[in-house]
Order: C-alpha cells, then structure tokens, then sequence
C-alpha cells in the first residue's frame, strides 16, 4: 500500500516510522487537509535543520492548520493515549 501523502515530500526527506503512522492517520481521517499539514511539516522540518518528517513535526503542522494546540493535537490523533 503506497501513501499518498508520501508522494508530497521530496525525496531527500526521510520520514520517520510513527510519522508514517501519522500520515495514514491523517489520509484516513483529514484527506482535505492532507496536502496543506504536510506541506507545512516540510517547512517546519527545514526551518528547524533536519531533513526528515517526524511525529512531532506533524503534530505542529495539523496544529498549526487546524489552529488548535499541540496537546489537542496528539489527542485528535490518538485519543485512547492521552486522557
């Protein structure tokens, strides 16, 4: 199964294993702003230094999209972690 998000990253990104847990979250449950939190997470990855896209990184991108905090982020994506 091939993510369709993964073909909005460049190629000299790596991603790490929960950010792709991430990104099938975010295909399955938010395909309309798919395209606009990995963009944003690419952005932040550069303007941080690091060529990869981490959980964390995502997490600031869907917050940042959607404007809620990064608490209620993590919540959104995995609610039986955070209580």
């Amino acid at each position: 199964m091939k993510l369709k998000s993964l073909d909005l990253i460049p190629d000299d990104f790596e991603v790490r294993p929960l950010a792709l847990r991430y990104l099938k979250r975010l295909e399955d449950d938010h395909p309309d702003i798919l395209e606009d939190v990995v963009r944003e997470a690419v952005r932040i990855s550069e303007d941080e230094g690091h060529m990869e896209i981490r959980a964390e990184t995502l997490r600031k991108a869907y917050a940042r999209v959607k404007g809620i905090t990064l608490r209620e982020a993590r919540r959104e994506f995995f609610p039986k972690a955070l209580k």
